[in-house]
Protein backbone atom coordinates (compact mmCIF):
# COMPACT_ATOMS: atom_id res chain seq x y z
CA UNK A 1 0.00 0.00 0.00
CA UNK A 2 3.01 2.45 0.28
CA UNK A 3 3.82 2.31 -3.31
CA UNK A 4 0.30 3.14 -4.19
CA UNK A 5 0.24 5.96 -1.73
CA UNK A 6 3.48 6.86 -2.76
CA UNK A 7 1.84 6.94 -6.48
CA UNK A 8 -1.14 9.19 -5.41
CA UNK A 9 1.03 11.47 -4.08
CA UNK A 10 2.77 12.22 -7.44
CA UNK A 11 -0.28 12.41 -8.96
CA UNK A 12 -2.54 14.51 -6.61
CA UNK A 13 0.75 16.71 -5.35
CA UNK A 14 -0.41 19.53 -8.25
CA UNK A 15 -3.99 19.73 -6.62
CA UNK A 16 -1.88 21.24 -3.56
CA UNK A 17 -2.20 24.56 -5.57
CA UNK A 18 -5.82 25.60 -6.12
CA UNK A 19 -7.45 26.34 -9.54
CA UNK A 20 -4.74 24.20 -11.66
CA UNK A 21 -6.84 21.21 -13.00
CA UNK A 22 -10.50 20.97 -14.36
CA UNK A 23 -10.81 17.27 -15.16
CA UNK A 24 -9.08 14.34 -13.97
CA UNK A 25 -7.79 13.64 -17.58
CA UNK A 26 -5.94 17.03 -17.83
CA UNK A 27 -4.27 16.15 -14.21
CA UNK A 28 -2.99 12.51 -15.24
CA UNK A 29 -1.58 14.45 -19.12
CA UNK A 30 -0.25 17.19 -16.46
CA UNK A 31 1.68 14.58 -14.43
CA UNK A 32 2.21 12.24 -17.05
CA UNK A 33 0.85 8.65 -16.39
CA UNK A 34 -1.51 6.69 -18.53
CA UNK A 35 -5.38 7.58 -17.51
CA UNK A 36 -6.24 3.89 -16.89
CA UNK A 37 -3.44 3.78 -13.87
CA UNK A 38 -3.92 7.11 -12.54
CA UNK A 39 -7.77 6.06 -11.95
CA UNK A 40 -6.74 2.94 -10.48
CA UNK A 41 -4.09 4.35 -8.15
CA UNK A 42 -6.89 7.18 -7.15
CA UNK A 43 -9.54 4.24 -6.57
CA UNK A 44 -7.26 1.96 -4.46
CA UNK A 45 -5.89 4.73 -1.92
CA UNK A 46 -9.91 5.88 -1.79
CA UNK A 47 -11.14 2.22 -0.90
CA UNK A 48 -8.36 1.80 1.58
CA UNK A 49 -9.10 5.56 3.75
CA UNK A 50 -12.61 5.64 3.22
CA UNK A 51 -12.61 9.57 1.39
CA UNK A 52 -13.28 10.50 -1.77
CA UNK A 53 -9.67 12.36 -1.53
CA UNK A 54 -10.18 14.48 -4.53
CA UNK A 55 -13.60 16.07 -5.65
CA UNK A 56 -14.80 19.07 -8.22
CA UNK A 57 -15.86 22.32 -6.36
CA UNK A 58 -17.16 24.69 -9.09
CA UNK A 59 -15.26 22.80 -11.93
CA UNK A 60 -12.11 22.71 -10.37
CA UNK A 61 -10.23 19.24 -8.87
CA UNK A 62 -9.55 20.03 -5.03
CA UNK A 63 -7.93 17.75 -2.42
CA UNK A 64 -9.97 17.12 0.14
CA UNK A 65 -8.64 17.28 3.84
CA UNK A 66 -8.16 13.64 4.07
CA UNK A 67 -6.72 14.13 0.51
CA UNK A 68 -4.21 16.72 1.59
CA UNK A 69 -2.77 14.50 4.61
CA UNK A 70 -2.23 11.78 2.29
CA UNK A 71 -0.26 14.10 -0.28
CA UNK A 72 2.13 15.13 2.68
CA UNK A 73 2.49 11.91 3.98
CA UNK A 74 3.35 10.27 0.30
CA UNK A 75 5.87 13.23 0.08
CA UNK A 76 7.55 12.37 2.99
CA UNK A 77 7.70 8.53 2.00
CA UNK A 78 8.83 9.14 -1.72
CA UNK A 79 11.59 11.31 0.56
CA UNK A 80 12.99 8.57 2.43
CA UNK A 81 13.00 6.19 -0.47
CA UNK A 82 15.00 8.20 -2.70
CA UNK A 83 16.91 9.63 0.46
CA UNK A 84 16.57 13.52 -0.91
CA UNK A 85 15.39 16.37 1.68
CA UNK A 86 11.88 15.54 2.74
CA UNK A 87 9.88 18.59 1.72
CA UNK A 88 8.76 21.17 4.34
CA UNK A 89 5.01 21.71 5.23
CA UNK A 90 3.41 24.18 2.96
CA UNK A 91 2.15 27.54 4.05
CA UNK A 92 -0.28 28.97 1.61
CA UNK A 93 -1.42 32.18 2.40
CA UNK A 94 -3.87 34.27 0.12
CA UNK A 95 -3.41 37.74 0.50
CA UNK A 96 -4.19 41.44 -0.79
CA UNK A 97 -1.18 42.73 -3.16
CA UNK A 98 -0.77 45.79 -0.56
CA UNK A 99 -0.96 43.88 2.63
CA UNK A 100 1.58 41.65 0.94
CA UNK A 101 3.84 44.26 0.21
CA UNK A 102 3.68 45.73 3.62
CA UNK A 103 2.36 43.94 6.57
CA UNK A 104 3.07 40.38 5.18
CA UNK A 105 7.02 41.41 4.03
CA UNK A 106 7.21 42.92 7.49
CA UNK A 107 6.17 40.17 9.73
CA UNK A 108 8.35 37.43 7.29
CA UNK A 109 11.74 37.92 9.13
CA UNK A 110 11.06 36.87 12.28
CA UNK A 111 8.76 34.13 11.23
CA UNK A 112 11.56 32.86 9.00
CA UNK A 113 14.26 32.61 12.03
CA UNK A 114 11.87 30.47 13.59
CA UNK A 115 9.96 28.19 11.15
CA UNK A 116 12.42 28.16 7.92
CA UNK A 117 13.21 24.96 7.75
CA UNK A 118 9.91 23.33 9.00
CA UNK A 119 8.05 25.30 6.56
CA UNK A 120 7.78 26.08 3.19
CA UNK A 121 5.55 29.64 2.80
CA UNK A 122 3.31 29.54 -0.50
CA UNK A 123 2.14 33.52 -1.36
CA UNK A 124 -0.92 33.56 -3.36
CA UNK A 125 -3.26 36.28 -4.43
CA UNK A 126 -6.57 36.49 -2.81
CA UNK A 127 -9.51 34.75 -4.93
CA UNK A 128 -12.50 36.60 -3.18
CA UNK A 129 -14.85 34.33 -5.01
CA UNK A 130 -12.67 30.60 -3.76
CA UNK A 131 -10.77 31.82 -0.79
CA UNK A 132 -13.10 30.73 2.30
CA UNK A 133 -13.42 27.09 0.51
CA UNK A 134 -9.39 26.80 -0.18
CA UNK A 135 -9.36 27.62 3.52
CA UNK A 136 -11.85 25.24 4.76
CA UNK A 137 -10.84 22.54 2.59
CA UNK A 138 -7.32 23.12 3.72
CA UNK A 139 -5.73 24.43 0.31
CA UNK A 140 -4.66 27.93 1.89
CA UNK A 141 -4.07 28.04 5.67
CA UNK A 142 -5.33 32.21 6.03
CA UNK A 143 -6.27 34.95 4.07
CA UNK A 144 -5.20 38.56 4.57
CA UNK A 145 -7.19 41.21 3.02
CA UNK A 146 -9.42 44.14 3.89
CA UNK A 147 -13.04 43.66 5.25
CA UNK A 148 -16.04 45.75 2.99
CA UNK A 149 -17.72 48.70 4.70
CA UNK A 150 -20.59 46.85 5.96
CA UNK A 151 -18.55 43.57 7.11
CA UNK A 152 -18.51 43.08 10.67
CA UNK A 153 -15.27 40.69 12.29
CA UNK A 154 -14.36 39.81 15.23
CA UNK A 155 -11.24 41.16 17.03
CA UNK A 156 -9.66 37.65 16.52
CA UNK A 157 -9.90 38.35 13.02
CA UNK A 158 -8.65 42.27 12.95
CA UNK A 159 -4.95 42.51 11.47
CA UNK A 160 -4.10 45.22 13.64
CA UNK A 161 -6.08 48.61 14.08
CA UNK A 162 -8.40 50.18 11.00
CA UNK A 163 -6.52 52.19 8.59
CA UNK A 164 -7.11 55.14 7.24
CA UNK A 165 -8.01 56.35 3.82
CA UNK A 166 -5.06 58.22 2.22
CA UNK A 167 -4.25 60.29 -1.13
CA UNK A 168 -0.73 59.26 -2.34
CA UNK A 169 0.92 61.05 -5.20
CA UNK A 170 4.05 61.64 -6.65
CA UNK A 171 6.68 64.41 -5.00
CA UNK A 172 5.85 68.16 -6.14
CA UNK A 173 2.28 67.18 -6.65
CA UNK A 174 -0.04 70.36 -6.44
CA UNK A 175 -1.84 68.64 -3.91
CA UNK A 176 1.23 67.58 -2.07
CA UNK A 177 1.15 69.36 1.51
CA UNK A 178 0.26 69.08 5.64
CA UNK A 179 -2.64 67.75 6.99
CA UNK A 180 -6.14 66.01 5.77
CA UNK A 181 -7.34 66.94 2.15
CA UNK A 182 -10.82 67.18 1.73
CA UNK A 183 -13.21 66.92 -1.46
CA UNK A 184 -12.91 70.97 -2.30
CA UNK A 185 -9.05 69.92 -3.08
CA UNK A 186 -9.76 68.13 -6.25
CA UNK A 187 -10.61 69.13 -9.39
CA UNK A 188 -11.85 68.08 -13.24
CA UNK A 189 -8.26 68.27 -14.24
CA UNK A 190 -6.69 65.61 -11.41
CA UNK A 191 -6.63 62.00 -12.51
CA UNK A 192 -7.41 59.21 -9.10
CA UNK A 193 -6.74 55.54 -9.43
CA UNK A 194 -8.11 53.37 -7.28
CA UNK A 195 -9.93 50.11 -6.97
CA UNK A 196 -13.55 48.83 -6.92
CA UNK A 197 -13.69 48.38 -3.27
CA UNK A 198 -12.37 52.19 -2.89
CA UNK A 199 -15.26 53.21 -5.66
CA UNK A 200 -18.20 51.66 -3.75
CA UNK A 201 -16.79 52.82 0.04
CA UNK A 202 -19.18 55.18 1.87
CA UNK A 203 -18.68 58.86 1.22
CA UNK A 204 -15.85 58.31 -1.31
CA UNK A 205 -18.21 59.55 -4.29
CA UNK A 206 -18.79 62.56 -2.45
CA UNK A 207 -14.55 63.03 -2.05
CA UNK A 208 -14.20 62.38 -5.41
CA UNK A 209 -17.13 64.41 -6.76
CA UNK A 210 -15.03 66.98 -9.14
CA UNK A 211 -13.46 64.12 -10.86
CA UNK A 212 -15.28 63.41 -13.81
CA UNK A 213 -15.60 59.04 -14.97
CA UNK A 214 -13.24 59.16 -17.36
CA UNK A 215 -10.37 60.55 -14.80
CA UNK A 216 -11.21 57.70 -12.28
CA UNK A 217 -9.27 55.04 -13.53
CA UNK A 218 -10.19 51.53 -11.77
CA UNK A 219 -7.39 49.13 -11.12
CA UNK A 220 -7.23 45.70 -10.03
CA UNK A 221 -5.51 46.11 -6.48
CA UNK A 222 -4.05 49.32 -4.72
CA UNK A 223 -0.10 48.53 -5.77
CA UNK A 224 -0.76 49.28 -8.94
CA UNK A 225 -2.98 52.36 -8.23
CA UNK A 226 0.23 53.33 -6.26
CA UNK A 227 2.62 52.62 -8.93
CA UNK A 228 0.51 54.27 -11.90
CA UNK A 229 0.34 57.77 -9.49
CA UNK A 230 4.04 57.46 -8.87
CA UNK A 231 5.01 57.57 -12.55
CA UNK A 232 3.45 61.52 -12.38
CA UNK A 233 -0.16 60.31 -14.06
CA UNK A 234 -2.25 61.35 -11.31
CA UNK A 235 -2.88 60.18 -7.79
CA UNK A 236 -4.06 57.28 -6.04
CA UNK A 237 -6.59 56.26 -3.57
CA UNK A 238 -5.35 53.58 -1.14
CA UNK A 239 -5.46 52.01 2.64
CA UNK A 240 -2.71 53.32 4.97
CA UNK A 241 -0.87 50.30 5.47
CA UNK A 242 1.92 52.29 3.27
CA UNK A 243 5.91 52.22 4.82
CA UNK A 244 6.98 55.83 6.58
CA UNK A 245 9.23 56.63 4.25
CA UNK A 246 8.01 57.24 0.00
CA UNK A 247 9.17 59.35 -2.75
CA UNK A 248 6.21 61.84 -2.41
CA UNK A 249 3.24 62.55 -0.27
CA UNK A 250 0.43 60.90 1.15
CA UNK A 251 -2.27 62.80 3.02
CA UNK A 252 -5.36 61.52 5.14
CA UNK A 253 -8.83 61.92 3.35
CA UNK A 254 -10.82 63.75 5.74
CA UNK A 255 -14.65 62.51 7.04
CA UNK A 256 -14.01 58.90 4.93
CA UNK A 257 -14.54 55.92 7.26
CA UNK A 258 -11.13 53.76 8.08
CA UNK A 259 -10.89 50.38 6.53
CA UNK A 260 -9.95 47.26 8.31
CA UNK A 261 -7.21 44.77 7.53
CA UNK A 262 -8.24 41.41 8.84
CA UNK A 263 -7.46 37.99 8.54
CA UNK A 264 -9.92 35.28 7.22
CA UNK A 265 -9.25 32.49 8.96
CA UNK A 266 -10.88 28.70 9.77
CA UNK A 267 -13.42 27.54 11.36
CA UNK A 268 -11.68 27.08 14.52
CA UNK A 269 -10.01 30.50 14.05
CA UNK A 270 -6.86 30.37 15.47
CA UNK A 271 -7.00 27.29 16.61
CA UNK A 272 -7.81 25.76 13.63
CA UNK A 273 -3.92 26.76 12.62
CA UNK A 274 -0.63 24.99 12.90
CA UNK A 275 1.68 26.60 15.35
CA UNK A 276 3.46 27.79 12.58
CA UNK A 277 0.61 30.00 10.80
CA UNK A 278 -0.48 30.65 14.32
CA UNK A 279 3.16 32.56 14.33
CA UNK A 280 2.68 34.47 11.48
CA UNK A 281 -0.72 35.62 12.16
CA UNK A 282 0.62 36.80 15.11
CA UNK A 283 3.92 38.87 13.57
CA UNK A 284 1.22 40.64 11.40
CA UNK A 285 -1.13 41.70 13.83
CA UNK A 286 2.40 43.05 15.55
CA UNK A 287 3.55 44.96 12.94
CA UNK A 288 0.23 46.28 12.15
CA UNK A 289 -0.12 47.64 15.54
CA UNK A 290 3.14 48.87 15.83
CA UNK A 291 3.14 50.78 12.86
CA UNK A 292 -0.03 52.74 14.11
CA UNK A 293 1.90 53.36 17.49
CA UNK A 294 4.69 55.15 15.54
CA UNK A 295 2.62 57.36 13.87
CA UNK A 296 2.70 60.80 15.61
CA UNK A 297 1.08 64.23 15.20
CA UNK A 298 4.63 65.70 14.12
CA UNK A 299 4.88 62.78 11.12
CA UNK A 300 1.58 63.80 10.73
CA UNK A 301 2.39 67.55 10.06
CA UNK A 302 5.72 66.48 8.22
CA UNK A 303 3.70 64.33 5.52
CA UNK A 304 6.01 65.18 1.96
CA UNK A 305 8.55 62.67 3.29
CA UNK A 306 5.91 60.12 4.41
CA UNK A 307 6.07 58.16 1.55
CA UNK A 308 9.73 58.17 0.98
CA UNK A 309 10.27 54.12 -0.31
CA UNK A 310 7.40 53.67 -2.51
CA UNK A 311 10.18 54.08 -5.29
CA UNK A 312 13.05 52.90 -4.15
CA UNK A 313 11.41 50.29 -1.46
CA UNK A 314 8.50 49.78 -2.50
CA UNK A 315 7.70 49.99 -5.89
CA UNK A 316 10.94 47.59 -6.59
CA UNK A 317 9.29 44.85 -4.61
CA UNK A 318 6.02 45.14 -6.37
CA UNK A 319 6.93 43.73 -9.12
CA UNK A 320 7.40 40.63 -7.86
CA UNK A 321 3.60 40.86 -6.08
CA UNK A 322 2.14 42.45 -9.87
CA UNK A 323 4.17 40.19 -11.89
Amino acid sequence: MAEKLTEFGKIARPLAQPHQFKSFLHLFRRVQVGADFGRRIVEDVRHKYHDPLIISEDGWLVLTPVGGELVTVANRLSALAERTEIPPDVLAVEADALLAETLLAQAFPTYLDLWQTVSQPRICPMQPDRTPKNIQNGATAFALSFAGSTEKISKAEAAGPPSAWVLVMQHGHRLMGPGPVAAESLTPGDRVFLTEMAMEWPMMDGFIKAVPACNRIVCGDSTLAIRLAMSGLGVAIVPDVLPDRVGGCKRVISEIDPIQPRFVLPRKGVDGLTEPEQCLVEEIRKVAEARCQQETPEAEKDTEEVVEALVEETITPMEGVLS
